[in-house]
């Protein structure tokens, strides 16, 4: 069910070229925000709105331009969504969030906020690439949904924190436990209560059969100095179970 203050405009109900340098294109987009009194236009994807070579900085320059005009002229926030370039791994930083996008640099440099929408692990993040009227906010970290849309989520450094905490938690009050006894305590699976056992400092006891841990108040603490652990929040950053 659509907000009721939302306006979905699209094939087949948008009939005729879409090219906002076109002024009789420019006046009915123009029109639209006015008469609908609109906050924010949604232009998907930034390559239906002209007929512009993306790559030449002039031909871009005029097109984000007239965007720029028609935010100014309707008071209507305008968010152009553009696609990552493709391939060429070799030339481009993919990890630079400027960079990845496709086209010329004016891109770059026109929009007054630029965010990113990346894959991690299992999840996805939202990241402020530019923000020219203000501090950059940290990441959002979403989860897809099988038949809606995605959930914002606990920042993977943020929950493997916790689930650090609950386990070494639930170790220093028995003393010494199995990780099935942890399992229960925290509800957390095996594989990740072995894995915060060992960067927690816990000292392991027993064979594998009958493997037991003990809690160790200096294990932990030195494990929690990143000067002597900086890669403990490796999974942290990619989405999976921590």
């Amino acid at each position: 069910e659509l907000d009721g203050n939302l306006y979905p405009l699209s094939r087949p109900d948008l009939t005729g070229l879409v090219n906002i340098l076109d002024p009789a294109c420019y006046q009915s987009m123009s029109a639209l925000c006015t008469d609908l009194s609109l906050d924010l236009l949604v232009l998907d994807a930034a390559s239906r709105i002209h007929h512009a070579d993306e790559n030449d900085p002039q031909e871009m320059g005029a097109v984000l331009g007239a965007v720029d005009q028609l935010r100014i002229e309707t008071g209507t926030a305008a968010l152009v969504v553009h696609h990552e370039r493709k391939g060429q791994p070799n030339k481009h930083d993919q990890d630079d969030d400027l960079d990845a996008l496709r086209g010329c640099s004016r891109w770059q440099s026109e929009p007054t906020l630029l965010l990113r929408l990346k894959r991690k692990g299992g999840l996805l993040q939202l990241v402020c690439a530019k923000s020219n009227n203000g501090p950059e906010p940290d990441p959002i970290w979403l989860a897809p949904g099988k038949h809606g849309p995605p959930a914002q989520v606990e920042a993977p450094a943020e929950k493997s924190r916790k689930n650090r905490s609950a386990v070494m938690d639930a170790l220093a009050a028995r003393g010494e436990a199995s990780v099935e006894q942890l399992a229960q305590d925290t509800g957390l699976a095996g594989r990740t209560i072995r894995e915060h056992l060992t960067q927690g400092g816990a000292q392991k006891l027993g064979d594998k059969r009958g493997t037991r841990w003990k809690y160790s108040a200096a294990g932990n603490e030195a494990a929690n100095n990143p000067a002597n652990n900086p890669n403990s929040l490796w999974n942290d950053i990619d989405g999976t179970q921590t």
